[in-house]
C-alpha cells in the first residue's frame, strides 16, 4: 500500500508540480530570476524534494519490514510538509 501511494499518487505529483514550476518561471524569466521570495520558495521546493527521497528510503524499510522508528516519529515527521508548504504559499501571497 505504501509503494503504491509513493509512486502512483506523490511520485507523479512531484514531478508535474516541478515540470509545471520550472515552466512557470520560464515564461517570466527575467522577473521572477530578481525576486528573493522565489529563491527562498526554490530552497523551500528543494527541501520538500529531500523530504520525498527520504520517504522513499523509509517506503522501502517498511516493504522489507525494517520499521525502527516509533508512531511519534511519523506523525511528527507528517508535519514536515505542512510546515514547508504553508511558508511557501505565504511567500509567493506576500512577496517580501
Amino acid at each position: 500500500m505504501e509503494r503504491r501511494l509513493y509512486w502512483g499518487i506523490t511520485m507523479p505529483g512531484a514531478v508535474l508540480t516541478t515540470v509545471f514550476g520550472v515552466w512557470m518561471i520560464t515564461l517570466a524569466y527575467s522577473y521572477y530570476m530578481h525576486a528573493l521570495w522565489l529563491h527562498i520558495k526554490l530552497v523551500l521546493a528543494l527541501g520538500l524534494w529531500i523530504y520525498h527521497i527520504y520517504l522513499a528510503f523509509l517506503v522501502k524499510g517498511f516493504a522489507e519490514d525494517r520499521n525502527r522508528h516509533s508512531p511519534k516519529f511519523y506523525r511528527i515527521l507528517n508535519e514536515v510538509p505542512t510546515v514547508f508548504l504553508i511558508s511557501m504559499v505565504i511567500l509567493a501571497v506576500v512577496k517580501p
